[in-house]
This record gives structure tokens, C-alpha cells and sequence, in this order.
């Protein structure tokens, strides 16, 4: 039965309308298999590896070796912004940022439909994580990123100039398909 309506939990307001149980973010569908307080500790986990993966998965896309990118990972999800705010809707979207950046850095460097693909899946899990001013942020932040790859090319001389518009078409199609 999807928990659609639990008239003792804010006031009996739907959970489905409700930004802070996010009941569509994919971790959190751990809190209607497991236990309670057992799926807390699953829920939070899980958060835990994706951003440490995902960061460790950017550092290591910044050409660092295994150790620096994995203390870069675990620094990531272990500062206070981060680590804090697991248990809020604001962290559902904080361990996506790492994932934002690397799927907008590939699509400067080389404009495959696969990065597209996980910006998409990306900005969608950050959407159903329930706080659409951290989504704000995390696509900002993605966008910059991308833009900062393509003036970095651009001043370099980098042979992937004409291919600027369909690297560019290929963020706001991520955007798109994420939204």
C-alpha cells in the first residue's frame, strides 16, 4: 500500500505533498521494506556511500590518485554541512552535488549521451529529495562547472570548439529530462 496518508504525522497532511518525508526519494524507499529505526540507519548509510562516491568519483575525474580522491570522498560527506544534514531533506540533495558536477564535467569534456543521462538521473533524485533550494543549488552549481570546462577549452584552443553547441544542447537536455 503506498503510505500516501498517515493521519497522526503533520497534522494529517498527505505524505506524498509533503517536502520533509520525501517518500519518493530512492533511499528512503528502505523505510517502507525494513523496520523503522532500522531503515534510519540504512537510509542514512546509503547516503553516506552515495556521496562518498560521488566525490570520490569527481576527485578521481580531476586525475587525483586513489588515496587523495578517497580522502577527498570522505572529507566531502563527512563535513559538518554534509554529515549534519543527513537526516533532513537538504542532505538528500547535498550527496547528489559531487554527481551533478562530475555528469556536467563530462558532458564539457566529451558530450556523451551517457553523462546526459546521469545529469538526468541525478537532478531527478534531487527533485524527489524534497528541497527545491538545494536542487537550485546543485544545479547551479553543475552549470557553472560545465561553463568554467568549456571557457577552459575555449582559451586552450582545445579542437573540441565545434562542438560547443551540442555539448551545450546536451546540459540543457540533461536539465530537461532531469526536470
Amino acid at each position: 500500500e503506498l503510505p500516501a496518508w498517515t493521519p497522526s504525522v503533520g497534522g494529517g497532511r498527505p505524505l506524498l505533498a509533503s517536502q520533509q518525508v520525501a517518500p519518493l526519494y530512492p533511499p528512503n524507499w528502505l523505510a517502507f521494506l525494513l523496520p523503522f529505526w532500522e531503515s534510519i540507519a540504512w537510509i542514512m548509510a546509503l547516503k553516506l556511500a552515495i556521496g562518498l562516491l560521488g566525490a570520490y568519483l569527481l576527485c578521481r575525474s580531476l586525475d587525483l590518485a586513489f588515496a587523495p580522491a578517497l580522502l577527498g570522498g570522505v572529507s566531502y560527506v563527512l563535513a559538518p554541512a554534509v554529515f549534519t544534514q543527513f537526516g533532513h531533506p537538504y542532505g538528500n540533495v547535498l550527496v547528489l552535488i559531487p554527481w551533478a558536477v562530475l555528469a556536467a564535467r563530462s558532458i564539457a569534456l566529451q558530450g556523451e549521451w551517457r553523462s546526459v543521462l546521469l545529469l538526468a538521473a541525478v537532478l531527478g533524485m534531487a527533485i524527489l529529495g524534497g528541497h527545491p533550494e538545494s536542487v537550485a543549488i546543485l544545479t547551479a552549481g553543475a552549470v557553472t562547472w560545465f561553463g568554467f570546462e568549456i571557457a577552459r577549452q575555449w582559451w586552450a584552443g582545445d579542437p573540441g570548439r565545434p562542438l560547443l553547441w551540442r555539448r551545450v544542447g546536451g546540459l540543457a537536455a540533461g536539465i530537461a529530462l532531469g526536470v
